[in-house]
């Protein structure tokens, strides 16, 4: 979806395909994450310890055969089983996705697509060197299962929580309702400021003289603006750049949240996965965050350029709103 903030991830309930609506999504990622990391690892944690169990294992290293090759041979085993799965249910996908209309081989979108089941093979491939680690050293299959499930739910959902838990713990971002507030409260003022300057700048220009009750004299009109003029540009920088400084601290704790979360993230295999495969696909947080940046710069730069040297605009911020209001005359 593109809104007022940039680009971001769109809604799963009602998904408009071709010519029809289909609800829900298919994740690869996800299907990535627990279909083929359950089967990776069921696989690989019972390659050797099982076969130390069943009593095969004396025999093949009996044979002339270097244990490096059998090791290889064991992970390659793994691949050889999960990877055509996953090309079968990514190929349906893709299949089936461009019969309703999904245009993925137009802008780079075949070449994401490739890029995208690379990653979900290095992230098989990695699972299965972790799981025949576990399969070497434990004393019986069962142990090995036991701690390869462990293992895994460790690295798929626990590490991930986590890392959110403690990045919002250490770089806490002021919530909406706050800047809202603080916003309010920085414009309440500012109003009262330019009330009170406002009716200065009148008692100076006109010696206090009393409103008329008609159109303004010419001569007093031209009186008062030469006053007040300065004062109205003199608020608006002000509150414009009060305004953005706001917006600029909440940038500085969202990045460095971000980048906590990521450092702590990234000791899990299943994140980075994740955030591989988001960012092939341009809808990860880092592009979401860069995308919204750019929307924000872009208002700034017309703010700058035209607004600014427009008399008594107020300009409010790009990621909620934009009003305009022309002061003191329509």
């Amino acid at each position: 979806d593109c809104g007022p903030q940039g680009a971001g991830r769109g809604s799963a309930e009602a998904v408009t395909v071709g010519g029809g609506s289909h609800s829900g999504r298919l994740d690869f990622c996800f299907l990535t994450q627990g279909g083929g990391g359950s089967l990776t690892r069921r696989l690989a944690c019972d390659a050797e310890v099982g076969e130390r169990e069943r009593g095969t294992l004396r025999s093949s290293l009996a044979a002339p055969v270097p244990r490096r090759d059998i090791i290889v041979g064991k992970v390659a085993g793994v691949m050889v089983t999960v990877v055509p799965a996953m090309a079968l249910a990514a190929g349906l996908a893709f299949i089936v996705a461009t019969i309703n209309g999904v245009d993925l081989v137009s802008d780079l979108g075949l070449l994401r697509a490739l890029l995208t089941f690379v990653a979900a093979t290095a992230y098989v491939a990695l699972l299965a060197s972790l799981g025949l680690v576990v399969s070497t050293v434990a004393e019986s299959a069962k142990t090995a299962l036991v701690v390869s499930v462990g293992l895994w739910t460790l690295l798929l959902f626990v590490v991930p929580r986590v890392a959110t838990l403690i990045a919002t713990a250490v770089v806490p971002v002021e919530s909406a309702e706050l800047t809202r507030l603080r916003r309010s409260a920085i414009d309440a003022s500012l109003q009262r400021e330019r009330q009170q300057r406002l009716a200065d700048a009148w008692s100076e220009s006109t010696g206090n003289a009393p409103l008329p009750e008609g159109p303004f004299p010419t001569e007093l009109r031209k009186a008062y603006a030469a006053t007040a003029v300065p004062v109205e540009r003199e608020l608006f920088r002000k509150r414009h750049n009060l305004q953005h400084s706001i917006l600029d601290e909440q940038t500085r704790h969202r990045h460095r949240q971000l980048g906590v979360f990521s450092a702590i993230s990234s000791l899990s295999p299943s994140s980075v996965l994740e955030q591989a495969m988001t960012g092939i696909a341009g809808t990860g947080m880092q592009s979401v965050e860069a995308r919204a940046e750019q929307v924000e710069l872009h208002q700034r730069h017309l703010e700058a350029t035209v607004f600014d040297h427009v008399f008594g605009t107020q300009v409010f911020d790009a990621r909620t709103k934009l009003m305009i209001s022309w002061l003191p005359d329509p």
